[in-house]
């Protein structure tokens, strides 16, 4: 698949996860797509203070489980980053969606967001918005 476009299923299936993880009581902060400068491929970044408490390998442990209760899915584990909230790059999406002040996800174009040179990003609603439509576990 041309790595070029975000898809729409992968727009969705990043979605999914993330109501999955929330469902299942992970604290998620923030949640966006992006495709770095230096890279093609689009990754779906997730920060949680998982990251922070338990350490990036568990973390990975608890998304690929949700992963795994989503099959099938158009995110793999291979495409997701784990980050914590305290990362630059999750505080700018945090703000950035706080300014929006809207329930809609929002596109940005090539920028910073953080640490991170970004051709283009996704980013998700806060993750307080995505609780009150979460699947059921």
């Amino acid at each position: 698949m041309d790595q070029s476009a975000l898809v729409g299923q992968q727009i969705d299936a990043g979605q999914q996860l993330i109501e999955q993880l929330v469902a299942e009581g992970q604290p998620i902060q923030s949640a966006f797509w992006a495709r770095t400068s230096d890279d093609e491929n689009w990754y779906l970044y997730i920060a949680t203070e998982l990251v922070d408490r338990i350490g990036s390998l568990e973390t990975y442990r608890v998304v690929r489980a949700a992963l795994q209760k989503l099959k099938p899915s158009w995110v793999s584990l291979s495409e997701v980053k784990v980050i914590s909230p305290e990362d630059p790059t999750s505080q700018e999406v945090v703000s950035i969606v706080k300014r929006g002040n809207s329930p809609l996800p929002t596109r940005v174009g090539s920028r910073t967001l953080g640490r991170i040179a970004v051709d283009q990003a996704y980013l998700y609603p806060d993750a307080m918005a995505t609780r009150s439509h979460s699947v059921a576990p």
